[in-house]
């Protein structure tokens, strides 16, 4: 008997002592602990409980209960103002709750402590929190749907835990005030999510792992004022932290391994952002905001410019940043920022963008290389007079240099390879392609006009989309691809001139476009030079092709180009369609060139 009184003395001293330090990290008011009566569960003492909810049910507000190590097979609901500690046989024989398909500990009283258990759930959480001024700390949850959430609960501290392996780490939901302090968060599908208004929260000296799914930790829509700092956070599948939309967040101290940060915030949220003494791959992350003339120092890892101008990035070293699809970030985020000179720099082997642009406009992108990038080179929207010039660009799954909503840009110069889409203008306008190497298809779509595309060699062809309108193509070799030119949907009124269009199954492929124009191209060694397709009322004028050279004419004027003309039928019953009419129908080139034009730049 006096061995275990001195057992217990010597954990309730552990206890005072492990509290102290969580309590002096935090600015939550202090949490009073009363330890009152004392309960057994487990163990071969007179009297002990064999199931925990049993000594729950029979304790007071105040009690403490300690549970020897065993397998519990149970639900338990704390409903009272107590302190939960479980007794290891050794370091790695720790008492195991298991509830099989229900949340296994739920604490729904205020200012209790769950200390040193496993736990486990097939379908739920671990571990739920609907209380206040809660300490759980050194548990782990081996198994379950969820490892620990706190639901609108705040001032609790989750601290020294192990949440390895399942779908979801940690989650605050409309919870705030919280402290979440030296845990281990490995291999979860989401390692930490904060939703739903869940604010000023302190996230401190925890590592984040080796999620299978997305971030180290996701802080979503009006999740403000939270603090991150002094964590870990390495191997994630997208992202290490992300940002949504939330005011005053603050990103300090923290070390990336192989992720980066990335946001979908708005500028005036970016710009309460305080991000600073970061390093990513033990380079180090430059948050730059309202900031004007500075030369971006040589050891960046990551490099954010928020409404900057005057900048220079110059000869750096970037790589194995992940940021997630389709949010601003990559290796270089310029945001709101004019007037930016990145030269010389390598980025490579980041994910999902070696280069990030939105709202930028007249900086000049010159002399970099750009290798390996998951999804794209350079992603560019809402952007304006920018030059992307003697550019390397090379290997990654989609788009070299991809423009959205973005024009009067120029692009020239550069070697372009190794995506399934070298160069893409999407709703993008008068912009300038000048004498590149694009080395895989170009694409432009979503009604872009006014583009310029010349002396450029382009292999893979262009695919032209959704109501393009007056671009231009002059000087160009296109070659290579399964189509020279495909035209598709209400393209109309582009111009091509004295392009070479070679080696190539079909040279031009127009469908349901009208009022091209094909003048003194030369299509040669294409297994079909030209074919289109007409629908009745949608094309009521044809494309022109006027003095072109064809390498299979036999020199009998007019050079006739075969296609088809389709009439849809309107039935009246829809149980009895009609089918369409398709009828031969024929353009023709009516000065067809004797011999190949000798086109500039080829």
């Amino acid at each position: 008997m006096r061995r275990k009184w001195l057992a217990i003395g010597i954990i309730l001293l552990l206890v005072g002592i492990a509290y102290a330090p969580a309590m002096a990290q935090t600015t939550e008011k202090q949490i009073s602990v009363s330890r009152g009566t004392l309960l057994y569960v487990g163990g071969s003492g007179p009297g002990n409980y064999s199931r925990i909810q049993d000594a729950i049910d029979d304790a007071s507000d105040g009690d403490t209960i300690f549970v020897y190590n065993g397998t519990y097979y149970e639900h338990i609901t704390v409903n009272k103002q107590l302190t939960l500690i479980g007794i290891p046989s050794s370091s790695e024989d720790i008492p195991f709750i298991d509830s099989g398909d229900e949340i296994t500990v739920l604490i729904t009283a205020d200012k209790c402590i769950l200390d040193t258990f496993q736990i486990g759930s097939d379908w739920d959480f671990g571990i739920l929190l609907q209380s206040d001024e809660t300490i759980v700390r050194n548990c782990s949850v081996l198994k379950a749907d969820g490892d620990i959430k706190l639901d609108h609960a705040s001032h609790n501290v989750i601290s020294d835990n192990i949440f390895r392996g399942n779908f979801q780490g940690i989650l605050l939901q409309g919870s705030s005030n919280n402290t979440i302090r030296n845990n281990i968060v490995d291999q979860q599908w989401r390692s930490m999510t904060l939703w739903e208004n869940s604010c000023y929260n302190l996230v401190y000296g925890n590592n984040f792992s080796n999620s299978r799914y997305w971030a180290g930790i996701d802080n979503g829509d009006n999740c403000s004022y939270n603090i991150f700092k002094n964590n870990t956070l390495c191997n994630n599948a997208e992202v290490g932290i992300y940002i949504m939309h939330a005011y005053g967040i603050s990103i300090i101290g923290n070390s990336f391994i192989n992720n980066g940060i990335a946001f979908s915030s708005s500028v005036p949220e970016l710009l309460s952002y305080t991000i600073e003494e970061n390093t990513i791959n033990d380079k180090n992350i430059y948050f730059y905001k309202n900031d004007n003339d500075v030369l971006v120092p040589s050891d960046a890892g990551q490099v954010f410019l928020v409404q900057c101008t005057d900048f220079t990035l110059q000869d750096l070293t970037i790589s194995h940043v992940r940021t997630g699809y389709d949010r601003m970030g990559g290796g270089i985020c310029l945001i709101n920022s004019s007037h930016i000179t990145i030269q010389g720099c390598h980025i490579s082997s980041c994910s999902p963008v070696g280069m990030y642009m939105v709202n930028s406009d007249h900086n000049t992108i010159s002399s970099n290389n750009l290798s390996k990038n998951f999804y794209y080179g350079v992603y560019c929207i809402h952007s304006a007079g920018n030059i992307f010039s003697d550019n390397i660009i090379r290997e990654g799954r989609d788009k070299g240099i991809f423009l959205r909503d973005s024009s009067g840009n120029t692009i020239k110069k550069n070697t372009i390879s190794q995506f399934s889409v070298c160069v893409h203008l999407d709703a993008s306008s008068c912009n300038i392609l000048y004498k590149n190497i694009i080395m895989s298809k170009m694409t432009i779509s979503s009604m872009s006009t006014f583009n310029r595309i010349i002396q450029n060699h382009i292999q893979g062809g262009v695919d032209i989309r959704v109501g393009c309108r007056s671009n231009t193509f002059r000087y160009n070799t296109i070659s290579n691809g399964v189509y020279g030119i495909y035209l598709e949907s209400l393209c109309n009124s582009n111009n091509f001139i004295k392009n070479n269009i070679v080696n190539t199954d079909v040279g031009v492929l127009s469908e349901t476009c009208q009022l091209n124009m094909f003048k003194r191209n030369n299509f040669i060694n294409n297994s079909v030079h030209a074919y289109f397709e007409y629908v009745f009322l949608f094309n009521v004028l044809p494309n022109f092709w006027r003095g072109n050279y064809w390498d299979d004419w036999d020199g009998s004027p007019p050079k006739s180009i075969e296609g088809k003309m389709i009439i849809h039928h309107i039935s009246m019953d829809p149980d009895n369609p009609i089918p369409d009419t398709v009828k031969p129908w024929t353009n023709f080139d009516w000065h067809p060139a004797q011999e190949p034009y000798d086109i500039p730049g080829t």
